[in-house]
């Protein structure tokens, strides 16, 4: 379903739109380096690490909760809006009254926490929302065909001039798979191989599209944008799924 773009935890925006160069080396540090990469964690090790950090926990709903609320519910149809119907190719449409971002230098970011933050009633808890707000910035990079300085920086016509209209095709797979990332990242790093920080986003990716397979089996006429609506109901079939 797509190779999801993730990176560390935490995001480095600060919503000023001065383009300084510190926020850029902050942003290149978030999407490059998730876990410092070196050759000595194998795929086998990575697997068995992020086996044992799902199951440990998943008796006590944690992270049902985190891969399955409201607030990511209403993120994900924002995002999935977004992709129907070619926002970012479309840049004098305004498709949502709740997302009011101007037009100018630095869109994507700001955007991306306006979506989040219009949502944040769902849920008093701050992970959670850092964690959603990290996977919509994950995705939008993507969607610009990972130019960092194109995320951090463009307007959105030039956004509009940028962005990869395929991306949509698989926005399910690059939203789960930075969502599944970003939660491991986050909440079990000591539980993790410190050199594992590719093989984790492949592993994150292998373990979403597994998840979103399993979806397509079950629904022979699925929408995508339901995904999280389905889960929600079922939160243990989700994190059963992801823990495979």
């Amino acid at each position: 379903m797509g190779t999801g773009s993730a990176g560390s935890e935490s995001s480095g925006y600060t919503g000023s739109g001065s383009g300084s160069a510190g926020v850029r080396t902050i942003y290149r540090a978030r999407f490059k380096h998730g876990i410092p990469a070196a050759k000595a964690a194998t795929q086998s090790r990575v697997t068995a690490a992020v086996s044992e950090v799902l199951t440990r926990r998943s008796t006590t709903r944690y992270f049902e909760m985190q891969f399955v609320n409201p607030l990511l519910i209403a993120v994900y149809d924002d995002l999935s809006a977004i992709a129907r119907h070619d926002y970012f190719g479309e840049p004098a449409s305004d498709l949502f009254d709740h997302l009011t971002v101007d037009s100018g230098a630095t869109f994507l970011p700001r955007l991306a926490h306006q979506i989040v933050g219009t949502h944040a009633g769902h849920t008093k808890d701050q992970r959670l929302r850092e964690v959603a707000t990290s996977s919509v910035e994950d995705v939008f990079c993507r969607w610009v065909r990972d130019d960092v300085d194109v995320f951090l920086m463009a307007s959105r016509a030039q956004v509009a001039g940028s962005y990869d209209p395929l991306v949509a095709d698989s926005l399910l797979g690059y939203f789960l798979g930075g969502l599944v990332q970003r939660v491991l990242v986050r909440e079990s790093p000591e539980h993790l191989p410190p050199d594992a920080r590719q093989r984790l986003k492949e592993e994150s990716q292998r373990r979403a599209d597994n998840a979103i397979d399993t979806y397509l089996t079950m629904h022979p006429t699925p929408r995508m944008r339901d995904f999280f609506r389905y889960a929600s109901s079922r939160p243990q079939w989700l994190l059963k799924e992801i823990a495979k």
